[in-house]
């Protein structure tokens, strides 16, 4: 992730672009241009701003560029986390612009090169001189940090051989840790299912809480991410006619084992599309009966799957 000198000139900017783009051609890796660096505002906001951008796009570095009018240019670094920051002072100065952007293209080669292969980055740690000139606040660059992430998507799983797909609407929240791990809660809401089996008629709902963490991992343009969770499904059941023969019990709970794929594709810096697929392994699963009136005997009326299918997608927003 890079950001650009506010003062900067179109023309330079352009060419700095383009000297990136070549050099980051020869890696496995993609710039991204989060924005103008400046001065202004409260230097811990944009700390937390970088941090928050940093997470959001899987970056593994995140670099800024001081170029005051009749000075030398200064190349800041930083590590995924932004919990370490080097400088390079690029000795060119003003004597030539060209020589200051393949400088900059290189440096930002080398130190991509660098952490992605688990390397420290390849600079020396930034001077007490340094600090003084840096426009960002790197004494405070020690504190962790993270990202939120909000999102409402459409799911839909399995569940019987009576009701082969079952509709609804997912809510969920995460905090993500620029490393790539993050942690969240959700809910879902499920359209209510109806049977109307032999004589009975009932009614089903749904109600699953997941507790869900995971790890992203982002390849230009997209994130992935793998994903572990466990739901606590409460099932309430309602009947409409005839005997059930669950009736003192018409609320219980099951268990849910939910391994998930997914991809995701940033649309702007504050949102983003995904979707993925997964499957539930149901922990205390249970059929339901009711009673043949001929024989009075019970009969299995409904019999949920033990591992079901589930795809989702939706929008994430992060502030």
């Amino acid at each position: 992730m890079f950001f650009a000198p506010k003062q900067l000139p179109a023309e330079v900017r352009s060419a700095l672009e383009d000297a990136l783009a070549t050099q980051l051609s020869l890696l496995n890796a993609t710039v991204y241009y989060a924005g103008p660096a400046t001065r202004e505002g409260n230097p811990s906001e944009r700390v937390r701003s970088a941090r928050r951008a940093a997470a959001r796009y899987g970056a593994i570095a995140t670099f800024w560029l001081d170029a005051p009018p009749g000075q030398a240019w200064v190349l800041y670094a930083a590590d995924a986390g932004i919990t370490r920051v080097v400088v390079r002072r690029l000795e060119s100065g003003q004597a030539s612009t060209e020589a200051n952007i393949e400088a900059v293209a290189l440096i930002v080669r080398a130190t991509t090169d660098a952490l992605l292969h688990g390397e420290p980055m390849p600079a020396e740690e930034i001077s007490e001189e340094g600090k003084a000139l840096a426009p960002w606040p790197v004494e405070q660059l020690d504190k962790g940090s993270h990202a939120a992430r909000i999102s409402a998507a459409y799911t839909g799983t399995t569940f019987a051989k009576e009701q082969t797909w079952q509709h609804g609407l997912s809510l969920r929240a995460a905090w993500i840790w620029p490393s790539g791990p993050y942690l969240g809660l959700g809910f879902t809401v499920f359209e209510r299912m109806q049977f109307d089996i032999s004589s009975v008629r009932f009614e089903i709902d749904r109600y699953p809480i997941s507790l869900h963490a995971g790890l992203r991992f982002r390849v230009a343009p997209f994130t992935f991410t793998g994903e572990l969770g466990v739901e606590l499904e409460i099932r309430n059941r309602r009947t409409l006619r005839g005997m059930d023969l669950d009736l003192s019990d018409p609320q219980r709970m099951v268990v849910n084992i939910c391994p998930k794929l997914e991809t995701e594709l940033a649309v702007f810096s504050w949102l983003a599309l995904f979707g993925g697929v997964g499957l539930d392994f149901v922990v205390g699963n249970f059929p339901y009966s009711i009673l043949n009136l001929e024989t009075g005997k019970p009969v299995t009326a409904l019999e949920p799957y033990l591992i079901r299918l589930s795809a989702h997608v939706g929008l994430a927003f992060l502030p």
